[in-house]
């Protein structure tokens, strides 16, 4: 892959890590759910059944904490809400002034204050999404957090928003758990923490803010909430139902809700339960005016009305249900159990609910058996398959009158119409491999021997039985002959298995510990796999009249063998005692003959090892990364890359594009994938994606791809460059922000903010790698020698880089049309300084630059 890797946008991703229902939600023709670090939000077509567009949503970590404000010159997006140039935050009683000493926050005064965060090495950590929900006009999304000071993040879904968030809000304490916008009013929406912070707000969103309007505090475990009327709201759970009421001078729910502008207590009340005091409410839904229907674990459905539960159902069977979904249209009450979908009649239900009596005993007369749908009364898996396929429904929405959606722990989305039609594939969970076979195809493999291939446009799955893997095993390696249809693995225990069209032919215990890497290797008639292995030996079985065996086994290595790779006809290996080995592989008078040519010192254990044309690339543990000349035995070059704080990253995967002069790598540590100069060591960029450590990097089909564990798969590709263009003109032009132009494809532009947040800060800036020694760090730059651009030409303040991109737009504008200026040599000097305190961003302004330098030296010649 040659093109450069500085400028890259998610083009699909494939799978997703939502484990809740709160990680799935649906509205009108679109859903949202989790994947690693972000948000899936994909179109639906239901006519063809397919998913035709993806949007990527991700809030990077680090993003910046300014004042919430209401400035006239920000433009509006389509659906009227502000798109500003960077998230504006809005910081409520648990920040800490201590994390962010140099920022004033936007302080929420309350006396009902959580206990606040202290400060942590871990705050700049991408974290955990732990819920979201679209509001019921589709126009805005909210996504929680779990972890570290989390945040709720507000996205506009118009077409022309941008894809970081509008809003930030830091309200609650370890984590959100619950969010749901009111069914009559987006511009309303509440929010609760979890069990420890437990704080329920209630938010009044406008065009260009967000308002805190009502707060309690609520000390039960909570599994779900749902609106009740237009000021009331019940949260259910664990023995217990609490109906929240706040203050609402209008009443009538058919037009907006006028929230005062004080901020009030919610008001909260628990429902007398009576005969159900033991029961765990899992589910509930709305069913009419000012109904309810809940769901309990003891498999029976509760009709809530006007303060007090009437009437109860019981469903049939010893099943554990899930879900339940209203369709009045159709008359069916839906419900999940495992992996099936049933639906019974809805008046049924309601005719023959047996009334409650507070205080009355538990009656034993049940309702009459419902009627099953016996067209939807299917499962959705072979009953045969092993336990690690099974799988739970996690939501079910009605997305049409027609139409019932629903989404399972796999993360696979499918749909009900006459028949039900999956539309997507179900996720891999634990992601053990990720190995490129070749420049079109890649495999992915789980702990327990779920495969996958991709080839990048599409991921399917590989049909392989691995049955003799035990509950202690997992699979550790893996090797794919496309030709012959060979498939290797490795597993846990040092065990071998050979697979020839999906049919085991061989298997053996070949090591006496995991194997850790698997390499077939075919040349002319021979057909060789070679494995490495945690017990610091390298084995060589042969296929030789139509049997496999051991032909070579090296015990050079006094460690563990962690990785190896080939090329011509050389066999390349990294191991725990700090040494690159190199053997040479010969077939001689029709035997194998393996030498060792080359044994290379690493100063700390290694992590990761690629091979270029020319070199040799070791990343360290001691986040250095070290690079052998191929053919010379000169002293490596050690190259050390750093984050945008000045600290060593200590780099577990990486992609090196030697043409191109870069280094894509990633940390286990913050998740972020960054883009650096293979020469230099100088950061290009960086993208926000992820918030689970990746297990591999590379290229498949001309696109990059990148993995995590929990299943999630990112393909990205080269954004275009008048892409690029478009936005360096929007990022001078502050009225503007970038937005898709790509609206018709099947997937949506950019998706995550891929620049430096702060880009015109004062940078960190390293020195060119030497031959012989690793980069070192340069001080930041100071303030001393900066001096101020004359007022009468530049109006501007340092403080303040939108006003000096303003003031350099102008100064453009003024020599183009040669009008006079004066002091030109002293402004030449200030924009040269300008110029290289953002040459770090020199790909985004370059061009900008470069022509207004042209100018002024134009301009003093003549």
């Amino acid at each position: 892959m040659r093109e450069p890797l500085d400028n890259l946008k998610i083009s699909r991703i494939f799978g997703s890590s939502s484990n809740s229902r709160t990680c799935f939600s649906a509205a009108k023709d679109l859903i949202a759910y989790a994947a690693s670090g972000g948000v899936v939000v994909a179109q639906l077509d239901f006519d063809t059944q397919q998913i035709i567009k993806q949007r990527f949503f991700c809030a990077s970590s680090k993003s910046l904490r300014q004042e919430s404000h209401s400035p006239t010159n920000i433009a509006k997006d389509y659906y009227g809400l502000i798109k500003p140039e960077h998230s504006i935050s809005i910081k409520g009683d648990t920040w800490n002034d201590s994390d962010e000493a140099s920022e004033k926050a936007v302080t929420i005064g309350s006396d009902l204050s959580p206990a606040r965060c202290s400060p942590s090495k871990i705050k700049d950590r991408i974290k955990d999404i732990s819920c979201l929900c679209f509001s019921a006009d589709a126009k805005f999304l909210i996504v929680g957090e779990t972890g570290h000071q989390p945040r709720i993040l507000l996205y506009s879904m118009a077409p022309d928003s941008n894809d970081f968030p509008v809003f930030v809000i830091h309200q609650h304490s370890y984590g959100i758990s619950q969010l749901q916008f009111h069914p009559d009013d987006s511009t309303i929406f509440t929010s609760l923490g979890l069990i420890n912070d437990g704080f329920l707000h209630i938010w009044k969103l406008s065009t260009n803010s967000i308002r805190l309007v009502a707060s309690n505090k609520n000390s039960t475990i909570v599994l779900g909430l749902n609106w009740y009327k237009d000021s009331a709201l019940v949260t259910y759970g664990v023995r217990q139902i609490k109906v929240w009421k706040f203050e609402n001078t209008n009443n009538t729910a058919n037009n907006k809700l006028t929230i005062p502008r004080t901020r009030t207590a919610i008001k909260g009340k628990n429902i007398v339960l009576g005969t159900l005091i033991e029961s765990t409410f899992i589910d509930s839904e709305w069913l009419r005016d000012d109904q309810l229907l809940f769901l309990t674990d003891s498999r029976q459905v509760v009709l809530y009305q006007n303060g007090s539960l009437i009437s109860l159902y019981e469903l049939e069977g010893d099943k554990q249900y899930d879900n339940i979904l209203v369709d009045w249209d159709n008359d069916k009450l839906w419900f999940s159990y495992d992996e099936y979908v049933d639906s019974i009649p809805l008046t049924h239900v309601l005719n023959h609910q047996e009334r409650l009596r507070p205080g009355s005993g538990s009656s034993s007369i049940r309702g009459a058996s419902p009627i099953k749908n016996n067209l939807f009364d299917q499962k959705f898996v072979d009953t045969e398959a092993s336990v690690r396929d099974t799988h739970k429904i996690l939501m079910m929405k009605l997305v049409t009158n027609k139409t019932v959606l629903f989404c399972t722990s796999k993360g696979e989305i499918s749909i009900i119409n006459e028949t039900i039609k999956p539309i997507s594939n179900p996720s891999l969970n634990d992601i053990k491999v990720f190995k490129k076979i070749n420049n079109d195809l890649a495999v992915l493999c789980s702990k327990k021997g779920d495969i996958k291939l991709f080839d990048g446009t599409k991921l399917s799955k590989y049909e392989l039985d691995i049955s003799d893997l035990s509950s202690d095993e997992e699979i550790t390696s893996l090797d794919f002959s496309v030709n012959e249809n060979y498939f290797v693995v490795g597993d846990s225990t040092g065990k071998l298995s050979v697979y020839k069209d999906n049919v085991c032919e061989y298997q053996s215990k070949v090591h006496s510990a995991a194997i850790n890497g698997i390499q077939i290797y075919e040349k002319d008639a021979f057909k060789i796999v070679i494995t490495i292995s945690r017990d610091r030996t390298m084995n060589f079985i042969e296929l030789r009249a139509g049997e496999w065996n051991i032909c070579e086994t090296v015990k050079d290595n006094k460690g563990n063998i962690i990785q190896l790779e080939m090329c011509d006809n050389k066999l390349y290996t990294i191991s725990s005692d700090r040494t690159v080995s190199c053997y040479r592989i010969d077939i001689v008078d029709n035997t194998l003959n393996v030498s060792k040519e080359t044994i290379l010192s690493v100063k700390n254990s290694p992590l990761r090892l690629q091979l270029t044309n020319s070199d040799i690339i070791v990343s360290r543990s001691d986040k250095t990364m070290q690079i052998f000349d191929k053919t010379s035995n000169s002293t490596p070059r050690l190259l050390r890359l750093l984050d945008d704080q000045g600290d060593g990253i200590l780099v577990n995967h990486f992609y090196v594009n030697a043409d191109s002069d870069q280094i894509l790598c990633s940390s286990s540590l913050d998740k972020t994938i960054r883009c650096f100069s293979y020469t230099t060591g100088k950061c290009l960029n960086q993208y926000y994606a992820h918030a689970d450590p990746v297990v591999g990097m590379t290229t498949v089909a001309n696109k990059f791809v990148t993995v995590t564990g929990n299943g999630c798969l990112f393909s990205w590709e080269i954004r275009p460059e008048e892409e690029a263009d478009e936005i360096s003109g929007k990022l001078l032009d502050l009225s503007s922000s970038y937005s898709s132009k790509n609206t018709n494809t099947i997937v949506s532009a950019p998706s995550t903010p891929v620049r430096n947040p702060k880009p015109f800060s004062p940078v960190r800036l390293q020195h060119p790698t030497p031959a012989s020694s690793p980069l070192k760090k340069e001080s930041p730059l100071t303030t001393k020698k900066r001096g101020i651009i004359p007022s009468n030409q530049l109006k501007s303040n340092l403080n303040k880089p939108q006003d000096i991109l303003s003031s350099l737009r102008q100064l453009r504008i003024s020599l183009v049309n040669e009008e006079q200026i004066d002091n030109i040599d002293e402004i030449r000097k200030e924009v040269s300084l300008i110029h290289n305190l953002i040459e770090p961003h020199e790909h985004i302004l370059q061009k900008f630059g470069d022509e207004l330098v042209q100018l002024i030296e134009s301009k003093i010649n003549t």
